[in-house]
């Protein structure tokens, strides 16, 4: 995803809700890369520091736990 404009804040960082949407998305595509239908129990995120703008942000999601009734 590439940190645009309409990503901002109203201090013209980038808004968590933006950045959060990002890793959402990896999360959502490696917990439901086995076909069966998987939602997020909690999630916890720490924003260390916001990313210049116009700088390409990738998100990356593993895996570490897989059982039939919870992942991690």
């Amino acid at each position: 995803m590439i940190f645009t404009q309409d990503m901002e804040n109203i201090f013209g960082l980038a808004h968590g809700g933006a950045l959060f949407a990002l890793i959402d998305e990896a999360f959502e595509t490696a917990s439901n890369s086995h076909g069966t239908v998987a939602v997020a129990l909690n999630m916890n995120v720490t924003y260390v520091s916001s990313p210049p703008p116009g700088s390409r942000l990738i998100a990356e999601a593993r895996e570490f736990s897989h059982t039939h009734k919870t992942a991690a």
